[in-house]
């Protein structure tokens, strides 16, 4: 009865939990979590810069594999969504958030599609596509403009045709889905090696694979023709970009030089050779990031980087979701999962073990919740079979399941109290707080000042002030540099420059006298010893104080004493 209640109802419900998603992902997103980080901002501008003048700050006309911020050459595609945001929103950062959260809470229908293909159940469907909804690292990252959850749900997409297209044996739904997993490529790079290890058995899930003919062979030619692909891409200097900066063969790594200084140890060449060489350096490195993908505290605890997409006392999945995984290892449930697509499963078992790959080969800000984006999700859908054997079981005609779904809906609401009330604070430190605030403040009142000089503490305060002051000239082409940093914008100065106060300061008493106007405004960060200097504390003046919301000092916005005295420059005469 409850089965047949489901069925009828399906689409209905399924809409139902796609609009929870979506309400989880645009509640207060202009303020929760509260600041912007560099990385959205840098985005917005530059796709909303694109769009408003037909080429990039750099002068390249309409890109669409990549935008330069920092030698790391990011595909260009998701930040669109961000520019279009700010676009039709303003300069906000509602509107750099919202369309990539709106994309994000659209990943729960290829998620129910994909289960309802391999558990052909209902229930376990709208089970696994309420789990992702849910799901504390998804929500996150949706409400943060992750790129990689624009890719995530292009490729569920393209997988769930994928596994119609093999169901049914049709090849023009296996072109299209080769499409769509292929146009991940230009969304999220880990793609360009899930894509291809995704596309790899094909031959062995078809239905009749044997003996190779001019039918089946295509399922031979696309997973080679996106391994040609990803080979291309890796020649190509934006392709390797990132990787450069943060994968396993980059300095930042440490390997090389941690094998030098034992082979510089050793006294036999030889036995350097065989003891100390890069195979077991990089391999060893290698297997040990990809455990990390798998345990227990990167999923259920608190161990996932970067730190500003995590919950106080929250992993990536609510830990209730455990025992659904769990109990899906014993052969009791197994024989309860007999009408499961099992071919289909153990694809997904298989996807499950490659998933991690790209991140694994990477050093920096590891375990990156990013770079591993599909991980948890395919824990999602081993949940779900452990759901599916679950669902029979039943004591005194209550479900096993019941007290289960209880414990995760008390979890959820844990989680959601922890994420609207604690975020904000709790990750003040990882999300460039201030940064807002001062250029706010600049745009506010910079015509009360002939010359504002801004810190470079904070090195991408150029692009948050042309984002405040929706300044977007095309004659800002070309002058900007690494980190979208910008020299001067009309009296707004950006000096290579922690302290541009202390700088001044010494100037002015080389020259014995100012060398900035009286109504000068600077921006300089708390670590500026300013005041430790004589006279300082009479020239300057302090406006305010920008704080981080626990608290702790972030810049200071300070202006020139009108009453100062040039005199005290000059040194006094002896007698």
């Amino acid at each position: 009865m409850m089965q047949q209640l489901f069925k009828k109802h399906s689409s209905w419900i399924l809409l139902c939990i796609f609009l929870l998603a979506l309400a989880l992902r645009v509640y207060k997103l202009g303020t929760i979590p509260f600041g912007f980080h560099f990385d959205e901002v840098a985005n917005a501008y530059g796709a909303k810069f694109i769009l408003l003048n037909g080429h990039d700050m750099f002068g390249n006309n309409a890109p669409l594999l990549y935008l330069d911020k920092f030698g790391d050459y990011p595909p260009v595609i998701p930040m669109y969504l961000s520019g279009f945001g700010a676009l039709i929103f303003g300069n906000t950062v509602f509107g750099a958030r919202v369309f990539i959260a709106l994309v994000g809470a659209l990943a729960i229908f290829p998620m129910y599609g994909i289960a309802m293909r391999i558990f052909k159940r209902t229930e376990t469907a709208l089970f696994t596509a309420s789990m992702l909804a849910i799901a504390p690292w998804h929500m996150s990252l949706s409400r943060l403009s992750a790129e990689g959850i624009v890719g995530l749900t292009v490729y569920l997409c393209g997988l769930q045709i994928l596994l119609k297209s093999l169901d049914e044996k049709k090849y023009k739904l296996l072109i299209v889905a080769f499409l769509i997993l292929i146009s991940t490529f230009f969304i999220y790079p880990s793609f360009r090696i899930i894509v291809p290890l995704t596309l790899l058995p094909l031959f062995f899930l078809q239905k009749t694979w044997l003996p190779i003919n001019k039918k089946n062979i295509i399922y031979i030619l696309l997973p080679l023709l996106a391994l040609t692909m990803t080979f291309w891409i890796s020649t190509q200097p934006w392709g390797t970009g990132r990787f450069e900066q943060t994968g396993l063969v980059s300095p930042m790594s440490g390997i090389a030089s941690k094998l030098q200084a034992l082979i510089f140890n050793e006294d036999n060449i030889t036995i350097a050779r065989i003891f100390n060489n890069k195979v077991i350096g990089y391999s060893k490195e290698f297997i040990f990031q990809y455990s990390r993908y798998f345990s227990f505290n990167y999923l259920f605890g608190e161990d996932g980087v970067p730190k500003i997409y995590l919950t106080p006392y929250v992993g990536l999945l609510l830990t209730s979701l455990f025992p659904f995984i769990f109990v899906s290892i014993f052969g009791y449930i197994q024989k309860k999962n007999v009408k499961v697509n099992h071919k289909f499963f153990i694809y997904l078992l298989y996807l499950l073990l490659v998933a991690p790959i790209p991140a694994a080969l990477t050093v920096l800000d590891v375990p990156s919740i990013q770079r591993a984006i599909l991980t948890p999700a395919l824990f999602i859908m081993i949940a779900a079979y452990g759901f599916n054997g679950l669902l029979d079981v039943k004591y005194k005609k209550i479900s096993f399941v019941i007290p289960l779904l209880l414990i995760i809906a008390v979890e959820f609401i844990f989680f959601t109290h922890n994420y609207f009330q604690h975020i904000s604070y709790y990750t003040t430190h990882h999300r460039n707080p201030g940064n807002m605030q001062v250029t706010d403040y600049i745009v506010e009142h910079q015509n009360e000042y002939e010359e504002i000089y801004v810190t470079s503490q904070e090195q991408w305060l150029p692009v948050y002030y042309l984002y405040a002051a929706n300044n977007y000239s095309e004659d800002l082409t070309g002058k900007f540099k690494e980190n979208f940093r910008v020299e001067q914008v009309g009296n707004v100065h950006f000096p290579e420059d922690n302290c541009p106060t202390i700088s001044v300061f010494q100037k002015s008493h080389e020259a014995k006298k100012l060398t900035v106007p009286v109504k000068t405004l600077f921006i300089h960060y708390m670590g500026c010893p300013l005041f430790n200097i004589p006279i300082a504390s009479e020239m300057f003046t302090v406006i305010d104080t920008i704080k981080r919301l626990d608290e702790t000092e972030v810049f200071q916005i300070l202006k020139i004493n009108p009453d100062f005295d040039e005199s005290l420059f000059k040194p006094e005469p002896t007698h």
